[in-house]
């Protein structure tokens, strides 16, 4: 195994999944509830240009779109496989908006096992 510094975020994602399954999955909805609203912000996002955040806003719009998409047709499949899960939400640019959605499911009230919060810090936030 490798060690975690060395792991992609589909790595890191497979395995998250494959520890705490039911957090993982409670995750998918809450993501969907981000993505849908970043597209509601379609207008504001379109003008944002790269001199004023780390991505432009019609990039991040894309993402939400790509992984709203996804959720919507493969839902079922993302809550049982953590393989699916890994490969359609984290895999290449869609992990910035993936990571995204988990570190505000872990600062939400709606997520409540500390463990996973941990796991979730570990993988992701501190130089993850």
């Amino acid at each position: 195994m490798k060690g975690l510094m060395g792991m992609t975020y589909i790595q890191k994602a497979k395995l998250l999944f494959d520890l705490f399954p039911d957090d993982t999955a409670a995750f998918i909805p809450f993501a969907l509830e981000v993505v849908e609203k970043i597209k509601k912000e379609k207008e504001q996002l379109k003008g944002q240009g790269a001199d004023t955040t780390l991505f432009p806003g019609p990039f991040w719009l894309e993402l939400a779109e790509d992984i709203s998409r996804r959720i919507r047709s493969a839902d079922a499949k993302l809550q049982k496989s953590s393989t699916q899960f890994s490969e359609l939400l984290f895999e290449s640019d869609r992990a910035f908006l993936s990571r995204h959605c988990l570190l505000l499911y872990c600062g939400s009230d709606k997520q409540k096992n500390g463990r996973f919060k941990l796991a979730v810090d570990l993988f992701f936030q501190n130089g993850g």
